[in-house]
This record gives structure tokens, C-alpha cells and sequence, in this order.
């Protein structure tokens, strides 16, 4: 059997961050959006050879209501920064007209509030609840 050397992104979102998000009451299955694809992949041509690029998927997109996207959260694995992935949240977030962004190894979060501008680091445990 092939011993595994790291946990990757995946593990850290099993182990660490969806139990502290489900944890602060968002309900999985109107609040929460886990791989949430908002693009189709961009269309490349070169030459007579046409090609799909890659879609765009924020790893959570978390709901007020079914119709109301509140937050993105993007995950990164447990060896990089807890702000790793807060400039990527910050585009899907400008993109989909999302107000706050979050980005996590696993350690905690970092906050990204779009309304205000204003950045902050939070524990594993203190993640916002839906209200």
C-alpha cells in the first residue's frame, strides 16, 4: 500500500473546514455549494484548433436563502498561508456580486469584507453563522 506523504487541499476541507462551517448552522443543503462552478470554461483558438480552458469553481459558496449568495470561501491545503486564497475568493467574489470572502488552510479563516474593505483572521471555531 502506497503511504500518503501530505494531505492535500481535499483533505483539509474534509477534516477541518466543512465541519467548522456545518458546525456554525449553515444547512448543506439550501446554504451551502460545495465546487461551485460560475463559468464554462473560456473558449481558445489557435489556428484551426479550438480548445476549452478550465472552469471556474469557488470550493464553498454559502447562501443567505436559495436566491441570496452571501459568502465564498476558498479552501487551500493545511501548507500554505490561512490568506493564501483570499485574492482568488476576492475576484469569483467580484464576479458572482458576492460581499465577503474567506480563505483557510484548515488553521482558521481570513476574512475578506468587499462592503468595507476591512481584513481579519479568525479561529477554526469562530466562523460566522448564517445570521
Amino acid at each position: 500500500m502506497k503511504k500518503i506523504s501530505k494531505f492535500t487541499e481535499e483533505d483539509t476541507k474534509r477534516i477541518d473546514i466543512t465541519p467548522a462551517i456545518m458546525g456554525k448552522g449553515w444547512d448543506s443543503r439550501s446554504q451551502v455549494r460545495m465546487e461551485y462552478a460560475f463559468t464554462s470554461g473560456r473558449i481558445m483558438v489557435r489556428g484551426n484548433e479550438i480548445r476549452k480552458g478550465k472552469q471556474k469553481k469557488a470550493d464553498y459558496l454559502l447562501f443567505y436563502k436559495p436566491s441570496l449568495p452571501l459568502a465564498i470561501v476558498e479552501a487551500k491545503s493545511c501548507y500554505k498561508s490561512i490568506s493564501q486564497g483570499i485574492q482568488q475568493g476576492i475576484n469569483y467574489a467580484q464576479t458572482l456580486g458576492v460581499p465577503f470572502v474567506y480563505s483557510s488552510n484548515g488553521a482558521g479563516f481570513y476574512e475578506h469584507d468587499l462592503l468595507t474593505g476591512q481584513e481579519r483572521e479568525l479561529a477554526l471555531t469562530d466562523f460566522p453563522t448564517p445570521d
